[in-house]
């Protein structure tokens, strides 16, 4: 009995050595999906060659269990170099299909099979620096098996010094972690494994990119929304990082190169949460409290130990930095629900969702021992692509809606533009229809104050004419002043509505010249005596005697007190009286201002029409049996120039007591020294508020003129006016003393003054075709005519159509109607100045052009007809003809231009040349007589003798001798 005990005791014993030495792991079957063979490794530090062998005896070798990071203690994981044995009895259905074996690693290795290489990833050495440690990504290596029973797998393993290995949330740092699969199967694994890598990183660049563009657009459409900017800092960052992820997990072997590319991205995790975190503390107008500053210099030194400090740098600088920046940001999120802020609910299911997925990312139940499948490849991504995503879709949704508020807001704001845009339109439309109906109504009173001074000049000029024509006391010569005040009062209504078309269009403005102000109010004021005792009203007025010199508009200020005395004189009954007074207050420095006080004691003026008086037209009554005439313009234009003064007009009044107009009118004072030793402007001593009559002669009409008419005076004067009437009327009244032409516009009186080379021009402006000022700048740059004086006649009378005029290079400048008289003596002065400088031109011996007071043009003609002629002295054949030829004229346009600016013909003109070049030449003894005829152009010594005795009174021989004559006219 005890021999039977001890045999099985000993046979047990036997048995279990015999299984302690072999360690064979008996594997019978082998799942479609694989096995991890993580157990039952035998692992020795060191390098031996031998190890690889089947027979060689490793049961003395510590049984190591292969971990999931090279950071766990372990053997393996401490020892820079060694080697690991694991033996499988495997069965024939091992042999029916190819195997392979899937590893992942972060060292270098060599496996062998019953003592064979399979397979080197990396670099094996015994030497540490040469250690190149090599990640084969899951790539499948065969596994051919070719008999069943035992079989010895054995691994070289050896670690590159100087990688401090990191772990990014799950193990990602395996020492040397293996998988048997069929071929088969892990030919799939591997391929699904690179596309569920590639289709994680390639969602995750794309949500980026796409976040980074809209939100960045956002912040350039709304820069004051800088949670815009921040958050696309935050996208492009993180886009940064995915970019380098999908380098790590697919395209880097190396296992250096994976750590560095490893941190570089986490570092850039890191800033992206930041700005992340301060695009919600601007979205949710959180303030920046402790906790934040806290987070942001932890997160900073976070990555100084990241970057110096492994291990536990890596984990406190790194992962728990950003995990608490994350939970900060579903703090503030909290907060600002707390703080019912409008849409923050929404950053707060983001945040919840992080928290949730987060946790279920960290579960290691999940993954932590199993078999690496695709599905758990697919659970692990999709939990990263959801806690990753959590808070930026949220605050992207956020940041979206509230970009499609305020587009909303813009396009209200947009809608309210657009009506206004559209109203500022139609006002912009109706302002320039406004424009263009003042402009045209400007040209309508310019046109028609032209139709009305024509007749105008008509009827004062016959009136005038008959006048003279009568005998003293004749019984016609008061119905000849009726019609003649008549006339002048229509003038005055003309002028009047004039100035106001003007003033309406900006145009009427002040021109001050010097004048004694005292002077003038006193003429003003004593022109209306007669006036008002015609009347019998009594008339008082009060004037200082204190001269006061001063800038001041006479016409401006004139045309306001005669309608404002003429108002009280046409308002004002028989034994009424009118008061007058005018005073100079002394006002701010080098200034004063002009007081008048006008009172009547006439009809008044109701308290209800006090505010409308002033208005355009209007009257205070305006009934069709109203006593008293007026046109309402007149306290219009008052209130006008007043206003254009800078000054102010008030009137008080009352019905059936009179009526008082006060007005104050700053004057800028004139300094002593630059005062003139003349009276005031504007006044001859004779101003007057009412109309009078200019002195103008007219002649009857009862023949039309002729297009021109003789007389035996030389003078040719050309009329250019379109009106018949008036033409024939200055034809007929300037043919008694001159040859007078006509033409009935302007391209008709260019051709002709070309033609005929006039005298002088009198022209109308306002023509049709070429009008006056045209016609005047035409011929005042053509060399042919640009000698002839030019009288414009215009309806336009203000003092910008003057100066246009006279710029165009018109000689004078004279308003419809005019006096006849006026008109007769500025032709008569014209012309006389025109003969004066002929005649001083002709007394000269040497011609000196530029001594002339002539037009550039003339000069120019002058000095280019003096250089033909000294060009051609020597030449006998030089006559008038070739000298029109050379200077580009008729014979007959180069005779009218030279006889009227030099009072020589050509012939003269040559011969005078001539002349005084030979008695040049026998000062200096250049000849006797006959050379220096020849060389001067004369054919004839005797011809020349007589010609020189002619001009310079002795003959060409005793003036070589120095013998004295007296030089006569050519």
């Amino acid at each position: 009995m005890k021999a039977t005990f001890f045999g099985l005791l000993l046979l047990f014993l036997l048995v279990s050595s015999s299984w302690a030495q072999t360690g064979v792991n008996t594997v019978k079957s082998l799942p479609p999906e694989g096995i991890n063979l993580q157990e039952g490794w035998r692992f020795q530090a060191g390098d031996n060659p031998a190890w690889a062998n089947v027979d060689f005896p490793d049961q003395s070798w510590p049984i190591s269990k292969l971990t999931r990071d090279i950071n766990d203690p372990s053997p393996l994981n401490a020892a820079p170099m060694g080697w690991l044995r694991l033996r499988l009895s495997t069965d024939s259905t091992w042999l029916r299909e190819p195997l392979a074996l899937v590893i992942q690693q972060v060292g270098a290795s060599e496996i062998y099979l019953n003592g064979q290489l399979l397979h080197r990833w990396g670099v094996v050495s015994a030497d540490p620096k040469k250690v190149i440690a090599f990640d084969p990504l899951w790539k499948p290596i065969p596994f051919p098996l070719r008999k069943t029973g035992e079989q010895l797998l054995a691994v070289r393993f050896a670690r590159q010094p100087g990688i401090h290995y990191t772990t990014v949330f799950e193990s990602q740092n395996p020492p040397f972690w293996i998988q048997l699969k069929k071929q088969e199967a892990a030919d799939v694994f591997y391929q699904q494994y690179l596309v569920i890598a590639e289709r994680l990183h390639v969602f995750l660049i794309s949500a980026c990119c796409i976040l980074a563009i809209l939100h960045l657009a956002f912040y350039r459409f709304d820069p004051s929304r800088k949670a815009n900017l921040y958050f696309g800092l935050w996208a492009v960052l993180v886009l940064t990082g995915n970019i380098l992820q999908r380098n790590l997990m697919i395209a880097t072997h190396l296992v250096a190169d994976k750590f560095y590319i490893a941190n570089l991205s986490f570092a850039l995790y890191q800033l992206g949460s930041l700005m992340l975190m301060l695009a919600l503390y601007q979205l949710l107008e959180q303030r920046k409290d402790k906790v934040y500053w806290a987070l942001v210099a932890w997160i900073l030194a976070g990555l100084l130990l990241n970057a110096g400090i492994y291990g536990w740098g890596w984990k406190v600088g790194g992962v728990l930095a950003g995990t608490a920046c994350q939970l900060n940001m579903v703090r503030i999120a909290w907060l600002a629900i707390r703080r019912q802020k409008k849409g923050a609910w929404i950053i707060g299911l983001g945040a919840i969702s992080f928290v949730l997925f987060f946790l279920a990312f960290f579960l290691p139940s999940m993954w932590s021992n199993e078999l690496f499948t695709i599905g758990i490849a697919n659970r692990r991504n999709s939990l990263y692509i959801l806690s990753l995503l959590s808070i930026p879709v949220a605050t992207s949704i956020y940041l979206g809606l509230d970009f499609a508020l305020l587009s909303r807001a813009l396009e209200q704001q947009l809608t309210e533009v657009k009506a206004l845009s559209y109203q500022a339109l139609i006002q912009e439309k109706q302002t320039q229809a406004l424009q263009e109906l003042d402009s045209l109504k400007s040209r309508f009173f310019a046109n028609i104050s032209h139709e009305f001074r024509t007749p105008l000049s008509i009827i004062k000029g016959s009136v005038e004419k008959l006048r003279h024509q009568d005998k003293e006391g004749s019984e016609r010569r008061s119905d000849y002043q009726l019609i003649d005040r008549s006339a002048s009062r229509l003038l005055q209504l003309i002028n009047q509505l004039l100035d106001l078309s003007r003033l309406e269009a900006g145009k009427l403005e002040l021109h001050p010249k010097p004048g004694e102000l005292t002077h003038f109010l006193q003429g003003m004021a004593g022109s209306f005596a007669s006036l008002f005792e015609s009347k019998g009203i009594t008339y008082h007025y009060t004037v200082s005697l204190q001269p006061v010199w001063v800038q001041l508009d006479s016409d401006k200020l004139e045309q306001i007190i005669s309608n404002l005395l003429a108002n009280a004189y046409k308002f004002t009954p028989a034994t009424g009286q009118v008061r007058f007074s005018a005073a100079v207050e002394p006002g701010q420095t080098g200034r004063c201002e002009l007081q008048l006080i006008i009172q009547d004691t006439g009809i008044g003026i109701g308290e209800h029409q006090l505010t409308r008086i002033f208005d355009r037209f209007y009257q205070v009554d305006d009934s069709a049996t109203r006593s008293y005439e007026g046109t309402g313009i007149g306290l219009a234009l008052v209130a006008e120039l007043v206003d254009l003064h800078g000054g102010q007009l008030t009137v008080e009044s009352t019905l059936g007591s009179g009526t008082t107009f006060r007005l104050c009118i700053p004057l800028e004072m004139l300094p002593v020294e630059e005062r003139p030793g003349q009276e005031s402007p504007g006044l001859d001593g004779s101003a007057s508020g009412i109309p009078v009559s200019e002195p103008t002669i007219m002649p009857s009409m009862k023949e039309p003129a002729q297009s021109s008419k003789r007389s035996s005076h030389s003078e040719q004067i050309l009329v250019v006016e379109d009106n018949r009437d008036l033409r024939q009327f200055l034809v007929s009244q300037l043919a008694k003393n001159y040859t007078v032409s006509e033409v009935e516009n302007g391209l008709d009186g260019y051709q002709t003054a070309i033609k005929t080379i006039p005298d002088l021009i009198i022209s109308d402006v306002m023509m049709p075709g070429l009008d006056g000022m045209a016609l005047c700048e035409r011929l005042k740059t053509d060399e042919r005519t640009s000698h002839i004086p030019i009288i414009l006649l215009t309806a336009r009378a203000d003092r910008e159509s003057k100066l246009k005029g006279l710029d165009t290079g018109a000689d004078d400048y004279m308003s419809k109607p005019f006096g006849l008289e006026e008109l007769q003596v500025r032709v008569r002065n014209l012309l006389e100045s025109r003969q004066k400088l002929r005649e001083r031109f002709s007394r000269q011996i040497t011609l000196h052009p530029t001594e002339l007071v002539v037009t550039s043009l003339d000069e120019q003609f002058l000095q280019k007809a003096l250089a033909v002629t000294q060009a051609n002295l020597a030449n006998a054949a030089f006559d008038v003809e070739l000298f029109s030829r050379e200077m580009g004229l008729s014979r007959t346009q180069l005779h009218r231009k030279l006889t009227a600016l030099t009072e020589q013909s050509p012939n003269e003109f040559i011969r005078a040349l001539r002349l005084q070049r030979a008695a040049s030449l026998l000062q200096q003894q250049q000849g006797n007589v006959a050379d220096v005829a020849y060389q001067v152009g004369f054919n004839s010594p005797n011809y020349f003798t007589k010609c020189f005795r002619d001009v310079y009174g002795q003959t060409p021989t005793e003036y070589a001798s120095g013998r004295v004559g007296s030089v006569k006219k050519p």
